[in-house]
């Protein structure tokens, strides 16, 4: 990934992929259940950050409704974790 995020691990931290400041935020992984948990959720975060501008630029559209963004931001997220994971030999457990 070109110009990639900052990872920031920290206790009790909710994974998640902040815009502003261009940063995933992770819990450890041993707060994991599995290391294929934490590395599925660690993909989903980094497939967030590929909307950033210094990216796809995914964020820049404001029309439309909200809602709609939103779930397909989270779609663009899901997917691309699944390919990474396969791409990986992750396998889920569903």
């Amino acid at each position: 990934m070109p110009d990639k995020p900052e990872i920031e691990h920290a206790r009790n931290l909710q994974p998640a992929y902040c815009q502003v400041t261009d940063r995933v935020l992770m819990p450890h992984l041993g707060q994991f259940q599995s290391a294929p948990e934490y590395f599925g959720t660690l993909f989903h975060e980094l497939l967030h950050a590929t909307g950033h501008t210094k990216r796809l630029n995914r964020f820049k559209q404001t029309e439309g409704n909200p809602m709609e963004r939103y779930s397909f931001e989270e779609l663009v997220a899901e997917f691309g974790a699944a390919f990474l994971c396969g791409i990986s030999g992750i396998k889920s457990k569903q």
